[in-house]
């Protein structure tokens, strides 16, 4: 098990314990999701990237490249149970990508 920083929207959360950067992730976003769930208006709404950055923290002092990872918060989605949601990501994902091939 690592460590791992967890960064994406409004979220920042440091000491993560999880074998890999989705995990980590999809940890996070879990949690939050839960925490939210009993919420009501706008204070259930936090804002969430469309790429979730991770960052190893026992690499980190040492090799900020190598500890650094980026998941797509569609995979984060989908591991969450959320598929709907995780498919209507991919499909925004898709039209980045491809605006960021017609530049």
């Amino acid at each position: 098990m690592k460590m791992w920083r967890v960064r994406t929207g409004s979220i920042d959360v440091v000491g993560v314990t999880a074998e890999d950067p989705t995990e980590a992730a999809t940890l996070v976003f879990d949690q939050i999701k839960r925490e939210h769930d009993h919420d009501e208006g706008d204070s259930r709404l936090f804002k969430i990237g469309l790429i979730t950055e991770c960052i190893d923290l026992e690499l980190y002092p040492n090799n900020k490249e190598d500890a650094t990872f980026y998941v797509l918060t569609s995979k984060i989605l989908a591991n969450s149970g959320l598929h709907a949601l995780s498919k209507q990501m991919q499909q925004v994902e898709k039209k980045i990508d491809r605006k960021k091939k017609n530049i």
